[in-house]
């Protein structure tokens, strides 16, 4: 399937929700990594894994939910609020954000 039949078929437009669960694990992601570090915690190993995983799912999310509708790249920036004025570094077509 090509991007512009996705585009047809999404009616053009990204899932917010993705963009938030991205969001969200990263920033999860990176406290469970600087915990151990500020704070001395004997149970670091566990976090420190936590940590990757929850940035490991949260860049999954981000290079394959993610995706230009258009010209399908997967690397688009994830955005909290709407804003439409972004648009993808690859084809230049303005993202719409559901």
């Amino acid at each position: 399937m090509k991007g512009g039949d996705l585009a047809i078929m999404n009616n053009g437009s990204l899932k917010r929700g993705f963009a938030r669960a991205s969001i969200v694990l990263s920033c999860f992601g990176l406290v469970c990594m600087w915990i151990p570090l500020i704070f001395a915690r004997s149970d670091w190993a566990l976090l420190i894994i936590l940590g990757t995983i929850a940035i490991l799912c949260a860049l999954m999310i981000k290079y394959l939910k993610l995706r230009c509708p258009f010209c399908g790249f997967g690397g688009l920036m994830p955005q909290w609020s709407k804003n439409d004025t972004y648009h993808c570094p690859k084809c230049g077509k303005l993202i719409h954000w559901e």
